[in-house]
C-alpha cells in the first residue's frame, strides 16, 4: 500500500487549515481564507490572505463583574443615571 498520496493530501489539508488560522486575524476571515486556499492552491490562498490586510481594531464592550462576596452588599447609588432615551445624565449639584 502506497502512503505517499495520503501524506500529500494530509500536508495540503494542514497547509489549508494553517492559512485559515492566519485568515482569522486578517480582513479576509477564516472561512474565505480556507475557500481560497482550496480554489487557488495553498500558495495563492496564502498570498491573498496576507495581502488582505489586518483586521481593524475595535473597542470591546465592558462587562459588569458580579460580586463574589457571600453577604449582602450595601453600595452607594451610581454617580450618573441613564435617562429613558438612553442618554447619560450627570447628577445635579
Amino acid at each position: 500500500m502506497e502512503f505517499a498520496p495520503i501524506f500529500r493530501i494530509g500536508l495540503l489539508l494542514v497547509l489549508v487549515f494553517t492559512i485559515g488560522l492566519l485568515g482569522r486575524t486578517r480582513r479576509i476571515g477564516f472561512e474565505l481564507a480556507i475557500f481560497l486556499s482550496i480554489v487557488l492552491t495553498p500558495v495563492g490562498g496564502f498570498l491573498v490572505t496576507v495581502l488582505s490586510g489586518p483586521k481593524p481594531i475595535t473597542a470591546r464592550k465592558k462587562t459588569k463583574k458580579k460580586s463574589t462576596s457571600g453577604g449582602s452588599s450595601t453600595s452607594s447609588p451610581p454617580s450618573s443615571s441613564t435617562h429613558e432615551s438612553g442618554q447619560l445624565q450627570q447628577p445635579q449639584a
